[in-house]
């Protein structure tokens, strides 16, 4: 069987689930005959890029791409390139701007083109117009992946046909939490081994409800004055929600570490994941969280209810609702015991449906796919 070779596009701010999503899957590829080639758009504030950083780290062939005005027409020339030179067959786009590229690169080589959605933010009116021309977009598309079911109800409501859409759940490395020898995160940040332990990871800006959090975090801290929240993430909203934090009275329980890459170490010592979102694809976050077997609470929105069970590996709350998720964190808190055994429910939850070798075989089946239907065209083309 040949191998097939798919070049993923993405525009990369920081190492976030799309990036994760690709990085997880290397491992497990060649087992069913795919090639993985990437092209970034580097949109690291820093300079460096953590994404490209890391597939170099895996051997993987990696491209940097830049994309303003002055650089449109160079940089689709730089992907039709790569796209000749590393003998593509298949494009796979995770966002609105690769999403345009690849578009723009598919007419003119006539090669399948296939995008993931990972759901809306429309953080702001710039972003939602993007959005909202990617809509149109995506109807063009050969195929659409879906990362929950959520989301591909979305996808119908903007007009993508069922029969280019599949539905493939996000996934994870049921074993990620062995893998690696965590820092003392308790003690970096001067907390006691007893003090609680309450985690939010992911960008900080108004979609993800933070400002809910904090209204929660104050009625949290009533009951547990040495509880403590961390806000792990960055964006255009941490300057608000630190001012939040001092009217609040939270300065020493609210907790803002920044981005920061060694990710997982927090969530080795963290006594619960919250997910106060206003929209959601299917966020990494709860997986992350059900690796190391710790409880989420998360509001019930997107694909959220897809994994967490409410009750059983955590608990739903309707976004926006500040009394709710302070009390779902209260009931975690005072009874650790239930919160173990929710933790271990996730845990088992993920490496019954959400592994990604599971992941990995859908979406190669796809690649394969569009890739055999190519050929009987170009076979009948040529005939």
């Amino acid at each position: 069987m040949n191998t097939v070779t798919i070049l993923f596009l993405r525009a990369s701010p920081f190492l976030g689930s799309p990036e994760k999503l690709i990085l997880s899957h290397l491992k497990y590829i060649a087992a069913h005959d795919c090639k993985y080639v990437v092209g970034a758009f580097n949109e690291q504030m820093d300079g460096g890029n953590d994404f490209l950083e890391a597939l170099s780290r895996c051997g993987v062939k990696a491209y940097a791409l830049k994309e303003s005005p002055i650089n449109f027409f160079s940089t689709l020339r730089k992907i039709i390139r790569v796209v000749r030179d590393e003998n593509i067959e298949i494009i796979c786009t995770q966002d609105y701007k690769s999403d345009f590229f690849g578009l723009l690169a598919r007419l003119v080589l006539k090669i399948p083109i296939v995008a993931v959605f990972h759901g809306r933010t429309s953080e702001s009116a710039r972003m939602h117009l993007y959005e909202s021309i990617d809509d149109h977009l995506l109807r063009y598309f050969d195929r659409v992946i879906a990362v929950s079911h959520e989301s591909g109800k979305k996808l119908a409501r903007i007009g993508v046909k069922p029969l280019r859409m599949r539905v493939i759940p996000n996934g994870i490395d049921a074993d990620l939490s062995t893998d690696e020898v965590f820092s003392d995160i308790r003690r970096e940040f001067s907390l006691d081994d007893s003090d609680p332990l309450v985690i939010f990871a992911g960008r900080l800006s108004k979609e993800k409800g933070l400002d809910v959090l904090m209204e929660a975090a104050a009625r949290v801290v009533e009951s547990f004055p040495s509880g403590r929240f961390m806000i792990l993430g960055d964006g255009r909203e941490a300057p608000f929600l630190k001012a939040r934090a001092r009217e609040l009275g939270l300065e020493k329980n609210v907790i803002f570490p920044g981005f920061r890459r060694d990710i997982q170490a927090f969530y080795s010592q963290m006594d619960l994941c919250v997910l106060p979102s206003f929209t959601e694809g299917m966020p990494l976050v709860i997986l992350e969280a059900f690796v190391h077997k710790k409880p989420v609470v998360a509001s019930n929105v997107g694909g959220v209810p897809e994994l967490v069970e409410q009750g059983v590996s955590g608990y739903l709350v309707e976004p926006g609702d500040a009394r709710a998720l302070a009390e779902r964190i209260l009931d975690l808190l005072r009874d650790p015991e239930k919160a173990r055994h929710l933790g271990m429910a996730g845990y088992e939850r993920v490496r019954a449906k959400f592994g990604v070798d599971r992941q990995v075989k859908e979406y190669t089946g796809t690649f394969r796919e569009l890739a055999r239907r190519r050929t009987r065209q170009t076979l009948g083309t040529n005939s």
